[in-house]
């Protein structure tokens, strides 16, 4: 079971990847991505803003103040940095090394990190494709979802969401940075669509298709 700092810093971080640093991130949101009831987002929420990281407005939602910036920041950068060690040294799989990279990202030592990023070169993208920066302000480096994109779209998958469950899909199924794939039919269903690579044909659920992003080629 998780430690409470630990949850507190999954709910910092579920509203930093929901855009809770330029909008208000609604409780239903949380509730939706982090599997958990709305009376515990309601719980956690409040919990938040009187410990000074977020402030709440009433049918809006919640959003990360100066302080839950800076401490949701580092426990990304810290996540990204150890993931690159476990895919890159320990040849652990793409959802493997979120799983692992979840509990030691709230490790409190800097400089271990420190150490760990100058150790694998500085890298500047976790293995899903994120940025490594100490200044998660910035955005990330590729933002558009393949859904977005107009069918006999050619595409380079560029990063995947640090979402467990679609990680450990793509594994299935094979999907990785930087492969090349054709939209072939938006239209199979509400709820999917049809990509090529370039060995096969893959069905991809649509709220997967939402956080794998990519860029146009061609």
């Amino acid at each position: 079971m998780k430690k409470r700092t630990d949850q507190k810093e999954d709910y910092l971080k579920a509203i930093f990847n929901n855009d809770g640093v330029r909008n208000y991130v609604s409780n239903k949101t949380l509730a939706q991505k982090l599997q958990v009831s709305a009376a515990s987002v309601s719980e956690m929420v409040s919990k938040l803003q009187k410990e000074g990281y977020v402030e709440y407005v009433s049918y809006k939602g919640v959003k990360l103040n100066e302080i839950g910036i800076q401490v949701t920041s580092k426990l990304i950068y810290n996540h990204r940095i150890f993931e690159c060690f476990l895919y890159q040294k320990l040849d652990y799989s793409l959802y493997e090394v979120h799983e692992l990279a979840e509990e030691i990202e709230h490790l409190k030592d800097d400089e271990f990190f420190s150490r760990l990023y100058q150790f694998l070169d500085q890298p500047k993208h976790c293995p899903h494709g994120g940025i490594i920066s100490e200044n998660l302000l910035k955005s990330e480096d590729f933002i558009i979802p393949i859904i977005q994109y107009p069918e006999h779209t050619e595409i380079i998958i560029k990063r995947f969401e640090d979402n467990y469950q679609l990680l450990f899909e793509i594994e299935k199924i094979g999907l990785k940075i930087n492969d090349h794939i054709q939209i072939l039919d938006k239209s199979v269903s509400e709820n999917q669509i049809k990509i090529k690579t370039i060995s096969d044909e893959l069905i991809i659920p649509s709220k997967f298709a939402e956080e794998i992003y990519g860029i146009s080629i061609g």
